[in-house]
């Protein structure tokens, strides 16, 4: 009898930091299947995260990097904005 394999898969997405204390909105399809999540930051630090919400309905996913994050993105009125813009 054969043992079972493990294959560990790694893939990788984009993220926005929305809070200091380290949430970053990603896609859905980016964690839908992560037993372990890590955040890498452009300063090169590389963190533990955990998914804390996921909606494959609209591909959203909410990550907590386990440390705070000292770059947070630009805060903006949602009220503003229209569909396509960015």
């Amino acid at each position: 009898m054969r043992a079972k394999q493990h294959v560990l898969v790694v893939g990788a997405g984009s993220g926005v930091v929305v809070t200091p204390d380290g949430y970053v909105l990603t896609n859905e399809h980016v964690v839908q299947n992560a037993q372990d999540a890590r955040v890498a930051f452009v300063d090169g630090r590389s963190v533990p995260a955990v998914v804390v919400g996921r909606d494959p309905a609209t591909d959203l996913a909410v990550l907590r990097a386990q440390a705070g994050c000292a770059s947070v993105c630009a805060s903006f009125d949602s009220a503003n904005l229209c569909v396509s813009d960015s």
